[in-house]
């Protein structure tokens, strides 16, 4: 695909640039695209239900925004690569 790129100041073109692609080789990552199903367990009650991956940009922002709104601004140090989430339906 072609892209605006950065070459350094005063310099930007428009380049050939690979296809974007999800680049998330972690391991929960791995098992939820292969088995979607997951069950959470709280309280000795078990919800078993199917994994949904968000991929959308807009839609992880908002994950984030909510992210650091409970638990600070620094979301790297908890996750390092934030271009993936899952969403589970709990009902």
């Amino acid at each position: 695909m072609r892209a605006t790129v950065y070459h350094g100041p005063r310099d930007m073109r428009i380049d050939q640039v690979p296809d974007p692609a999800i680049q998330t080789p972690t391991e929960w990552y791995k098992n939820v695209r292969q088995n979607p199903t997951i069950s959470l367990t709280q309280r000795g009650k078990t919800l078993t239900a199917r994994a949904h991956i968000i991929t959308c940009q807009e839609r992880l922002e908002q994950i984030l925004d909510r992210f650091r709104d409970k638990y600070g601004r620094n979301v790297k140090s908890y996750y390092p690569k934030y271009n993936v989430a899952v969403a589970v339906p709990l009902s």
